[in-house]
C-alpha cells in the first residue's frame, strides 16, 4: 500500500483559507457583540420606562404643590383685602 502525499495547496488557496478563517472569527466576535448590545438595549429600555414613571410622578407632585401654593396665596390676598388697614406706628 502506497502512502498518498497530500499535494501542497497553491498560495492563492492558502490565502483564501486564511481569509475565510479570519471572517469566521470576526463573525463570531460580532455575534457576541450583538448579544451584548441587545442585553444593553433591553436594560436601557427598562431603565427608560422607570424614568418615564418617575418623571410623571414628579410632574404630578409639582402640579399639586403649585395648586396648594396658589390656594394659599389666594387665601392670603383675601385676608389682606378683608382685614383692617394696618395701624400706624406711634
Amino acid at each position: 500500500m502506497e502512502s498518498e502525499a497530500k499535494p501542497e495547496a497553491p498560495p492563492w488557496l492558502a490565502e483564501l483559507e486564511r481569509r475565510v478563517q479570519e471572517a469566521v472569527a470576526e463573525i463570531g466576535r460580532l455575534r457576541q457583540e450583538n448579544r451584548r448590545l441587545e442585553r444593553e438595549l433591553a436594560k436601557q429600555r427598562r431603565k427608560g420606562g422607570e424614568t418615564d414613571g418617575a418623571a410623571a410622578a414628579w410632574q404630578r407632585e409639582r402640579e399639586e404643590v403649585r395648586a396648594r401654593v396658589e390656594r394659599l396665596a389666594s387665601h392670603l390676598e383675601g385676608l389682606l383685602e378683608a382685614g383692617d388697614p394696618p395701624a400706624a406706628a406711634p
